[in-house]
């Protein structure tokens, strides 16, 4: 169903030591910086370089969001005529639509007080820096809002039979001195791959790349 997807953060105040962007010791980027947080350029997934793009609004309703003074707030409709969407999920995103067109109900995780999911995790409030805690054998990724807690535990396989969860089973390892590479499996069916209320089933297998550019101020 998804192919790829990006989002863009910046490290949330300037004490962001450059030089240190990657330990020279492990070879380990490191993502975790005393008293900075990564801030979300959005809350919707970034475009990739080529193929097609995550789901977006619909040119006929376009969604503008809560920090535009002067304009209407409107609820996200999603764009179906997005190629990555399977006809079933079409079917379900349509209802949702519709009740957000008649300002029924547009359900986000973060509004809610609920679990993001993998990869909703990444989109879940605006406002809300992520953090990272590196460790020997885990990286904590911390949303502010709630607080919502993954865990990902380093160089370890996969369960044989993962417990099916919101943040599902998440293991990772670092990549080549500049990445890391967290991979998820077991996740709930109860969670959105969006903000735009995109389904998924618990067959989803998410593969995400943290990396640092912009000399370590943009991951």
């Amino acid at each position: 169903m998804i192919r790829s997807i990006a989002i863009v953060l910046v490290a949330s105040s300037l004490p962001l030591a450059v030089a240190y962007a990657t330990d020279e010791k492990t070879g380990i980027p490191q993502l975790e910086f005393s008293s900075v947080g990564w801030s979300k350029i959005s809350d919707d997934f970034q475009p990739p370089a080529s193929g097609p793009g995550p789901v977006t609004y619909d040119k006929r309703y376009p969604y503008v969001p809560n920090n535009n003074a002067g304009r209407q707030v409107t609820f996200r409709i999603a764009d179906l005529t997005n190629p990555i969407l399977k006809p079933w999920v079409i079917g379900k995103m349509q209802e949702q639509n519709e009740l957000a067109a008649a300002g029924e109900r547009a359900y986000e995780a973060r509004a809610s007080c609920r679990p993001g999911g993998v990869p909703g995790f990444l989109v879940m409030g605006r406002v809300n820096p992520l953090y990272f805690v590196q460790g020997k054998n885990e990286v904590l990724l911390i949303n502010e809002g709630g607080p919502e807690v993954r865990r990902v535990y380093l160089n370890v396989p996969h369960s044989t039979r993962p417990s099916i969860s919101p943040y599902g089973e998440s293991v990772g390892y670092y990549e080549g001195g500049d990445t890391l590479v967290v991979d998820t499996i077991g996740l709930s069916d109860d969670t959105y791959v969006d903000n735009y209320r995109t389904p998924h089933t618990t067959q989803l297998h998410v593969i995400e790349r943290f990396k640092l550019t912009n000399g370590g101020k943009t991951l």
